[in-house]
């Protein structure tokens, strides 16, 4: 086969493929700018519930649920890749919110979210719910603030125990060590703040 009809032949047995691919990089395209704003929307929800706005919190987590059932919808391969982070940030902001609030811990097909995606939100939870806990030492709440480390040590404690490979769990080896550092500097954070309460009432 000489050089031009070469070119032409390849072309025509590729095109097929490459617009296929260029269809699923148009998908891509718009999956991600969409994911971008739902964890945009969990970041949100977030700092609603840190500041005890928890009724608009639960609406901004509502809209990224709706969101992601969406996005679900798309025919689209490599999609959970992209899902995987924002699923991660929708687990932490509707566990952080349930857990504060005294409710119970959400599970994954409550939520509609894959398993490493809810494992490695649970992880990041227990840095926010730290946050809860300095939050509730700056207010001088001592009861609420062991309460948080309660959840968030019991919390480590258990994910802890959890030993699988990056194969299943990618990055959760790392979130838990995060974690694990989270609970022991909220843990002198705590003692400190009870002997200086100590002192006070002396």
């Amino acid at each position: 086969m000489r050089r031009g009809k070469c070119d032409r032949s390849i072309r025509k047995i590729l095109k097929p493929t490459v617009d296929a691919l260029k269809k699923t990089d148009d998908r891509l395209s718009k999956i991600l700018s969409k994911t971008r704003d739902l964890t945009r929307k969990c970041a949100k929800a977030i700092n609603l519930i840190h500041n005890r706005r928890y009724a608009l919190a639960k609406v901004r987590i509502e809209d990224v649920r709706r969101g992601l059932q969406r996005i679900k919808q798309y025919d689209c391969m490599f999609m959970e890749k992209y899902l995987s982070s924002v699923e991660q940030e929708y687990t932490e902001a509707s566990v952080l919110l349930s857990l504060v609030t005294g409710g119970p811990l959400p599970l994954p097909d409550e939520l509609e979210v894959s398993y490493p995606a809810y494992m490695n939100g649970l992880a990041d939870t227990v840095g926010e719910l730290r946050r809860e806990m300095l939050d509730a030492l700056i207010s001088g709440d001592l009861d609420k603030a062991e309460w948080m480390f309660d959840l968030m040590s019991c919390l480590y404690e258990v994910l802890s125990e959890i030993k699988l490979s990056s194969a299943v769990l990618p990055g959760f080896k790392g979130k838990v060590d995060v974690a694990r550092r989270q609970v022991e500097n909220a843990r002198s954070e705590l003692f400190f703040a009870k002997l200086t309460d100590q002192r006070r009432t002396r």
